[in-house]
């Protein structure tokens, strides 16, 4: 049998057998993607978005934030690895200029790690502009905002957030989660700027009982976001979370936090808000339906998107 190559794994008559470790390369270090490989149309439709056609891009991997539910850290133990600010406006460029791209949805693990890489990539789109907008929504920490980086942002073509609130408190703060007062600053903030802002919910987590986590839903849903994602927590492999259950407080019952996530998601798209604007979305991109429908069937059956699908 020959040896597994670095960072690979081969299949044997004894079953798969895993290379050695390889070390990431730094993205600097790497060419960019080769976008004419497959139609960037064909792939823009399978979520909303504020401009079509749109393609995802990612401009760093890895985070320092360390999140219990997250398995981030132990996937990229390089931990944050960025692009300079200039080959980000170059791919950015390519995708606009050369495959017609009019939004760009950014799915950093931390995108906001570096500060002055964002604010040097915003000067960039303000003295260079593009004909293209960008889209955080892989979600953003609230601590890692402010007025100030938001505006930089906005001026330079961002046109929606999506932070990662995970729970929202009137009371001390546990493990995971933010205050209901900076839940609405961020949010003011960012509509002031003219951008949609929705956020990530997860339900079930580790310390919080049936009232605490109901009191967060509806602190939530009176935050009457644009766009909201409720999930129940998912023991990603290799987050804290899923690693050492037994020393961690009481959590709710699956199915609980499950039925939670479920009247959460249905209680926000019953809105006006969110009615409204899913509608206008449709009519807009009506080709975006198909796909809107798989993941309401999804969020029915199990009560939020699964990210790793092959552990079902």
């Amino acid at each position: 049998t020959p040896a597994p190559l670095p960072g690979c794994m081969i299949r044997s008559e004894r079953g798969p057998i895993a290379g050695p470790a390889r070390q990431p390369a730094p993205l600097a270090d790497l060419p960019l993607p080769d976008r004419s490989l497959f139609d960037v149309h064909r792939y823009s439709y399978a979520m909303r978005s504020t401009a079509v056609p749109y393609t995802m891009m990612y401009t760093s991997r890895g985070c320092h934030l360390d999140c219990p539910y997250c398995p981030v850290p132990h996937l990229r133990q390089a931990a944050f690895n960025a692009r300079p600010a200039d080959q980000v406006y170059e791919e950015m460029r390519q995708l606009s200029l050369d495959y017609g791209v009019r939004s760009i949805h950014i799915e950093d693990d931390s995108f906001l790690a570096d500060r002055e890489r964002v604010l040097s990539l915003c000067q960039m789109l303000n003295e260079r502009p593009l004909p293209v907008v960008w889209e955080l929504v892989n979600g953003i920490r609230p601590t890692q905002v402010d007025d100030v980086l938001l505006g930089a942002m906005s001026a330079a073509g961002c046109r929606r957030v999506v932070y990662s609130f995970e729970h929202i408190t009137n009371g001390s703060l546990g493990e995971v989660g933010h205050t209901h007062t900076l839940a609405r600053q961020v949010v003011r903030q960012a509509r002031a700027h003219g951008m949609r802002v929705g956020g990530y919910f997860i339900t079930g987590l580790p310390g919080l009982d049936l009232a605490e986590t109901t009191r967060g839903l509806y602190l939530a849903l009176a935050l009457r976001l644009d766009d909201a994602n409720f999930g129940a927590l998912y023991d990603a492999p290799g987050s804290v979370y899923a690693e050492d259950r037994t020393s961690q407080p009481a959590r709710l019952p699956r199915m609980t936090a499950v039925r939670l996530a479920k009247a959460a998601q249905i209680a926000f798209f019953c809105g006006p808000r969110p009615l409204v604007r899913l509608t206008l979305d449709l009519i807009k991109t009506p080709r975006v339906i198909p796909s809107l429908a798989d993941k309401a069937r999804e969020l029915l059956r199990l009560g939020g998107p699964v990210p790793m699908r092959d552990t079902l």
